[in-house]
């Protein structure tokens, strides 16, 4: 059996290297197609310094969930993008709008060729000794130096917490401008498909600020509706807020009950719910299940936010808890039984499991550490909470 190596040359196999050799191929093409992007990254080698090979694992995972029959899809990638080097991507001309005022009059908003009047994904690099305003001004937006295309129905957005921008020029340049400019954000238009609870300040995907080298722990996600498909990738957001996006985006598989395929996963359907359950990996219809009263202890099911309860599998303890911020948690304690005395931040670690150390000291299970960060209960008002890892135990405590 013949394969060739990167340069194209024949390379002799057999025997038992072949076995081998098709049982690591069919891993990878596994892993590719059914595992998170996590995995993927790993395997296109983006943990190296190798801004090529970031922009191509970013093209090839875009390209992969693109392809799958979903609504929705998210995944992780971490790539690298070097000084002199951006990444960025264009609907149409249109997206130069958020370019305004970046850069100098000179600058040719011309949709690059590469492009061929689609969606796509483009890589802008210069040696760094030829790194100066007037390359960067010269060439972008309508010279890349490589872009991937994709359907026109595709729309791309990002979101940096800091302000989505560019270093737009050179120290050592004697065209020097304002060396940060913020990129404007997206019209609503682009980006009203989202949940309103999902609200952000949504620029057009740029990763890399031109001034510095720098890797990006990318979470990355598609979601499809109405006939378009929005590529979402950020570095910006919070654990939290990702799980917050992954439950109110993602969508019941076609196992679900009939009234619930394609609808969102642990949301209401007219007066029913559509209760995703890990277990069986679909969506359950809830029939005529009422919203749970807050602040006291439940006794029948009912709907809290997006979570289900169930008096069947609930033990026999739950509670719909409003936050100041008008969101709703589920939780198996009631936020008023809670000691505030002292540190009030301590509760937490006995609200779900009650562990203690010799000294007394309560142990945070991972649930309780979780409520500690995000303060569920407000115990602590605006200071919030913070785990102290003591040994191998964690703590709760006030910040």
């Amino acid at each position: 059996m013949k394969l060739f190596n990167r340069k194209g040359e024949e390379a002799e196999t057999g025997g038992m290297g072949d076995v081998v050799h098709i049982i690591v191929v069919l891993a990878l093409v596994a892993l590719v197609f059914f595992v998170p992007g996590r995995i993927y990254a790993a395997i296109a080698g983006t943990g190296d310094r190798d801004t090529m090979g970031s922009f191509n694992a970013i093209a090839d995972n875009i390209e992969i969930m693109v392809s799958k029959p979903t609504a929705f899809e998210y995944q992780y990638l971490t790539v690298y993008v070097a000084q002199s080097s951006m990444i960025t991507a264009f609907a149409d001309s249109s997206t130069f709008r958020s370019y305004s005022g970046v850069f100098p009059d000179e600058v040719n908003y011309f949709y690059p060729e590469k492009c061929e009047q689609k969606s796509c994904l483009c890589i802008y690099s210069f040696k760094t000794n030829q790194y100066t305003d007037e390359n960067l001004f010269k060439n972008f937006p309508w010279n890349p130096n490589k872009c991937r295309t994709f359907e026109s129905n595709i729309i791309f957005h990002t979101y940096n917490p800091a302000g989505t921008g560019i270093y737009a020029a050179d120290p050592d340049s004697r065209r020097s401008v304002m060396p940060f400019r913020k990129i404007r954000s997206q019209v609503s238009s682009l980006y009203d498909d989202y949940p309103t609870e999902l609200s952000l300040d949504y620029t057009d995907l740029i990763i890399g600020q031109f001034n510095k080298e720098g890797f990006y722990n990318l979470y990355m996600e598609k979601l499809v509706k109405d006939g378009r498909t929005h590529i979402f990738i950020t570095s910006g957001l919070t654990d939290e807020q990702v799980e917050e996006r992954v439950s109110l985006l993602s969508v019941c598989p076609q196992a679900s009950d009939r009234d619930c395929v394609g609808k969102r996963q642990n949301a209401r359907v007219g007066s029913s719910f559509c209760y995703f359950s890990i277990t069986e990996r679909r969506c359950i219809l809830k029939d005529d299940v009422q919203d749970c009263p807050t602040e006291q202890k439940l006794t029948s099911n009912c709907v809290c936010g997006s979570s289900f309860f169930s008096t069947a599998t609930s033990m026999g303890s739950g509670y719909c808890h409003e936050g100041s911020d008008g969101k709703l948690a589920l939780l198996n304690y009631d936020c008023n039984s809670l000691s505030r005395e002292g540190d009030p931040c301590k509760s937490y670690c006995s609200s779900n499991t009650k562990t203690s150390n010799a000294e007394g000291l309560n142990d945070c299970d991972p649930q309780e550490q979780k409520d500690c960060l995000a303060d569920t209960c407000q115990l602590n008002g605006n200071e919030g909470c913070t785990i102290s890892p003591k040994g191998s135990l964690a703590y709760c405590e006030h910040n």
